[in-house]
């Protein structure tokens, strides 16, 4: 279970980057930015070139630079406990567009699993990003990549 996120007056946020998105895997992607908010305001950003680095000073590093959260897609668990063992906030299986993130987060709706991709003429911020809305019929009903059809058709059985 993830630690709550405490909030303070001045924070640096650390964002895994895959071009404009969020990366979707935490020390893969080839460059983060690094956001200053106070005030609940963002006052600098700076880019952090990734490439290259081990995760093991890629953690360091985030440590040393004071950053206290990470927003990211998929993070393993090593990289989980040293970021949450140095004391930094880890947001993890963050999907979509990086600056929506951060508005997201700035306005205190960033959670675990939350979608910020653009989808038709609407913003999601929803939970539960590998569900597609359009064709869903329930909970455990119908996920991306399964038919609707009966997958069992009688084929191979004796």
């Amino acid at each position: 279970m993830a630690r709550p996120l405490r909030i303070k007056c001045v924070m640096k946020i650390a964002i895994s980057l895959f071009g404009p998105l969020v990366s979707p895997r935490f020390g893969y992607s080839p460059e983060m930015i690094l956001v200053t908010i106070e005030g609940g305001e963002i006052v600098s950003r700076e880019r952090l070139y990734t490439g290259g680095l081990s995760m093991p000073h890629l953690i360091n590093h985030l440590s040393a630079s004071n950053v206290d959260a990470v927003i990211c897609g998929g993070i393993d668990g090593f990289c989980y406990r040293q970021l949450v063992s140095r004391d930094i906030s880890v947001v993890p299986d963050i999907v979509g567009d990086a600056e929506t993130a951060l508005q997201f987060f700035l306005r205190g709706r960033l959670r675990p699993r939350t979608d910020c991709r653009r989808r038709g003429k609407r913003f999601c911020g929803g939970r539960g990003f590998w569900f597609d809305d359009s064709n869903w019929d329930g909970p455990g009903e119908q996920f991306i990549g399964e038919r609707k059809d009966n997958h069992d058709s009688g084929k191979g059985k004796m």
